[in-house]
């Protein structure tokens, strides 16, 4: 028990106690700001078979097929979608040849050592083989779908003289910011090229934004989970899309820039988004500064794991 002898000395137990409380906690689907170390790694979910599977089945026979799902990002997977594909006549999954189950996992936290996982535990069974048959082979194909995002954060110098052109001490330089270590999640801005373009009276600093795929998986449309991980229709250009949702620095906000190509799609695991901020925001004679950054993707992905299991017929006398 705290024993409080003023509402002077009340009042500021209670100020540092929130900002104590606010300095350990993140908001929505991302941990603190104050926590940069936690925005760092390239894993996402990942899938791992922990059932020992038969060597041979024989017909009509069920057997034990278990995965564990392992989030290793820093971001909460919520509404995500695992799918079990079996082949149709050889095996099925409550008599059915594909099983759909929700993935909702949580991303690290500050005083989470250990990532959230969860066991998703199926009973499959095998069916008749034609009777020209001895043996069939066949594929159990476990398929994840979820959102994911990468939220990276960064110094960057607003420089009114890029080229040294006036010989003023300055306060930084600018540089090309190395970000390849990831922000948590399979996709990652890998680097920022800053640029500093003169527009008549005005500044207008531009940002080459590489992203790249670094995970086993496929970059997918955000939102479509469900789509991808079912038997539905899908569209190529559904593929490899990936969208910056957010870009600020100072007061200005992704509006305040032009971004092409928006959305981005990525061609093979690389690509870069180019923004620009708007003519008539800096003035060109605005002092030289450093300010941080922030910059945010939002995208789906897919991960699938295999596993081939052979089917003997049963031999009678």
């Amino acid at each position: 028990m705290i024993l409080v002898k003023s509402n002077k000395f009340l009042l500021m137990y209670l100020i540092s106690l929130i900002v104590l409380i606010n300095s350990c906690t993140g908001s929505g689907n991302s941990p603190s700001i104050t926590n940069p170390d936690l925005y760092k790694g390239t894993q996402g979910l990942e899938i791992e078979v922990i059932s020992n599977l038969p060597e041979r089945i024989f017909e009509n026979e069920p057997f034990e097929y278990v995965v564990k799902l392992t989030n290793n990002g820093v971001y909460d997977i919520k509404n995500g979608v695992l799918t079990l594909n079996v082949e149709k006549d050889y095996l099925s999954v409550d008599g059915k040849n594909i099983k759909k189950e929700n993935i909702n996992l949580q991303g690290k936290e500050i005083f989470q050592t250990l990532d959230d996982f969860e066991i998703k535990q199926f009973t499959i069974k095998s069916g008749n083989l034609d009777q020209t048959s001895q043996t069939h082979e066949t594929l159990i194909l476990t398929s994840a779908c979820y959102d994911f995002m990468a939220k990276a954060f960064a110094d960057i110098c607003i420089d009114s003289d890029p080229h040294d052109i006036n010989p003023t001490e300055k306060e930084c330089k600018t540089k090309k910011i190395d970000l390849s270590k990831g922000q948590g999640g399979p996709v990652l801005i890998s680097l920022i090229e800053p640029r500093m373009i003169m527009d008549d009276n005005y500044l207008r600093p531009q940002f080459k934004i590489h992203v790249k795929n670094s995970g086993r998986g496929t970059v997918l449309q955000h939102g479509r989970e469900d789509t991808f991980c079912s038997s539905g229709n899908i569209a190529r250009e559904q593929y490899n899309k990936v969208i910056l949702s957010e870009l600020s620095f100072s007061t200005f906000k992704k509006n305040d820039f032009d971004c092409s190509p928006e959305p981005l799609r990525l061609k093979g695991n690389e690509d870069v988004i180019t923004c620009t901020l708007k003519t008539g925001k800096i003035s060109k004679d605005i002092t030289n500064y450093l300010t941080p950054i922030t910059l945010e993707l939002k995208y789906g992905y897919l991960i699938s794991n295999s596993d081939m299991v052979k089917i003997e017929k049963i031999l009678t006398s």
